[in-house]
C-alpha cells in the first residue's frame, strides 16, 4: 500500500492525475483492502450510525462511525496503519495461540519454540521495536550478540532463528512490512564447536549388544521381547509399543502409529497429561509410514509375545493394558544393569540397528527405508562403528599384515 501511495503522489506531481482522482482511487483501494480483510458484517442503525465488530487482543469489540466512509477509514486504520506499530512481543503470543489451536501441529514443537522465545528473545529490547522499523542491521546485531552470549552451536542458532523467520513471514503476509529484513543476515560470531561423541556412547557396541540380547533371551518377559523387537526393526520405542498383531501381513509389519505424549497449555505453562496412541508417525519431515520385513528372530519374538498375550490387540499388551514407552525404558535400563553393561537411551537402539545393518553391507537407502527417514543425510548420522576396540584392532592387524605380506613378496 505504501508503494501504491507513492506512485499516486508521483502521478500528481507529474500532472498525470488530479488530487480528486487520486483521492477517489485511494478510497477505492482502501475499500477493497478492508473488504478482503474484514470478516464481520457492517450494519446501519436506525439513527444512521454504522456499526461492526473487530477482534482485538483475542476479544470481540464493537466499533461505530457516523458514516460508511468513516467506518471504512476506521477499519483501514485498524487493519493496516495500526499494525505498523505491532511489535514482536505482541505478534509472538498471537502466533503461539494460533498454533495451539492447530490440531495438525505437534504441541511439543510449540513448547520448544516457547522455551526458545523465553530464553533468547524475551529479555531483549528488539522485541519492543515496531516490526515495520526493524532493519537487517538490527537483526544482525541481535543474532550475533545472542550467539556470543549463549555460546550457541550452529544447530541451536538455527532453532532460535526459526522463530524470527516465522514471525517475519507473518508480517509480510499481513502487509506490516513489504520487504523481509531477514534477507541479508550475516553471521560473524563464532559458533560453539560440537564435538562428536564416541561411537560407544551413541550405540550398543557388539559385545554390549550380545550381552544384552543374551540376557533378554533368558528373561523372555513381555518387556524383554519388546526391547528385542525394537532392536530387530530399528523402530522408535513409541512405535514399538504401538504395534498390533493386525499390522503383520506377508512377512512384513506396518509401522503406522506411535505413542505420543499429551501436553496441555494451561495459559502459562505446558504440562504433561499422560500418553496416547495416535494413528500417525512423527510429524517432522523425518518419518514415513513403512513396511519392514520380519527377520526369523523377529518372527520368533512375535510368536512368544502371542503366547504371553493370546487375546491382545497390541503385540505388547498384558491383561488388556498395553506397555507404555516409559515402562519399556525403565526395563531397558534395568536389563542393561543386570547384564553388566552401560545403559544407553532407547534412541541408541535405532543407531545400533542402523550401524549393524551398514556393517553387514546393507545399502544406505534401504536402511533409510527401514528407519522411516526422508533424508539419507539423517540416516547417515545414525551410522557409527559398532566394533569394540579389540575388534577394530583385529581388523587393522589383518588389513595391515596382509598389506605387508604383499610387499614382501614383491
Amino acid at each position: 500500500m505504501l508503494n501504491f501511495d507513492k506512485m499516486l503522489q508521483e502521478a500528481i506531481s507529474r500532472d498525470i492525475l488530479t488530487v480528486s482522482e487520486v483521492d477517489d482511487m485511494l478510497k477505492m483501494t482502501r475499500k477493497k483492502l478492508v473488504e478482503q480483510k474484514h470478516p464481520y458484517a457492517i450494519n446501519s442503525r436506525t439513527n444512521g450510525r454504522v456499526i461492526t465488530t473487530v477482534r482485538e487482543d483475542g476479544k470481540l469489540k464493537q466499533i461505530s462511525a457516523v458514516t460508511m466512509e468513516d467506518m471504512l477509514d476506521k477499519l483501514y486504520l485498524f487493519y493496516f496503519e495500526n499494525k505498523k506499530k505491532l511489535t514482536l512481543n505482541e505478534l509472538f503470543p498471537e502466533w503461539k495461540a494460533e498454533r495451539l489451536n492447530d490440531k495438525s501441529l505437534n504441541i511439543k514443537t510449540v513448547r520448544r519454540d516457547n522455551e526458545h522465545w523465553n530464553k533468547y528473545y524475551k529479555d531483549h529490547s528488539i522485541i519492543y521495536v515496531p516490526i515495520s522499523k526493524l532493519t537487517t542491521k538490527m537483526l544482525n546485531d541481535f543474532f550475533n550478540a545472542t550467539i556470543t552470549k549463549f555460546n550457541l552451536s550452529n544447530r541451536e542458532y538455527n532453532n532460535m532463528k526459526s522463530i524470527m523467520i516465522a514471525l517475519m513471514r507473518i508480517a509480510i503476509d499481513e502487509e506490516i512490512i513489504m520487504e523481509n529484513p531477514m534477507n541479508g543476515i550475516y553471521i560473524k560470531a563464532k559458533f560453539r564447536a560440537v564435538r562428536k561423541k564416541s561411537d560407544g556412547s551413541k550405540l550398543y557396541l557388539n559385545d554390549e549388544f550380545n550381552a544384552l540380547d543374551t540376557h533378554l533371551e533368558e528373561k523372555s518377559t513381555l518387556e524383554a521381547l519388546c526391547i528385542q523387537l525394537i532392536f530387530q526393526l530399528g523402530v522408535r520405542i513409541g512405535e514399538g509399543v504401538a504395534l498390533k498383531f493386525s499390522d503383520i501381513e506377508y512377512g512384513k509389519i506396518a509401522i503406522q502409529r506411535m505413542e505420543e505424549k499429551v501436553l496441555v497449555f494451561d495459559g502459562e505453562n505446558f504440562k504433561s497429561a499422560g500418553v496416547q496412541i495416535v494413528e500417525h508417525l512423527k510429524k517432522e519431515n523425518d518419518s514415513e509410514y513403512r513396511f519392514i520385513s520380519l527377520t526369523d528372530v523377529a518372527k520368533d519374538i512375535i510368536r512368544k509375545a502371542k503366547e504371553l498375550n493370546p487375546e491382545g490387540e497390541f503385540i505388547f499388551e498384558r491383561n488388556g493394558e498395553q506397555l507404555i514407552a516409559r515402562a519399556v525404558t525403565y526395563w531397558l535400563s534395568k536389563y542393561c544393569r543386570d547384564a553388566g553393561i552401560t545403559y544407553k537411551s532407547p534412541h541408541c537402539t535405532r543407531r545400533t540397528t542402523a550401524s549393524r545393518l551398514s556393517t553387514e553391507g546393507m545399502p544406505l537407502d534401504k536402511i533409510r527405508d527401514i528407519l522411516g527417514q526422508v533424508d539419507e543425510r539423517t540416516t547417515l548420522s545414525y551410522i557409527y562403528n559398532p566394533n569394540t576396540e579389540q575388534e577394530n584392532l583385529d581388523i587393522m592387524n589383518k588389513a595391515l599384515n596382509s598389506s605387508n605380506k604383499k610387499n614382501k613378496k614383491n
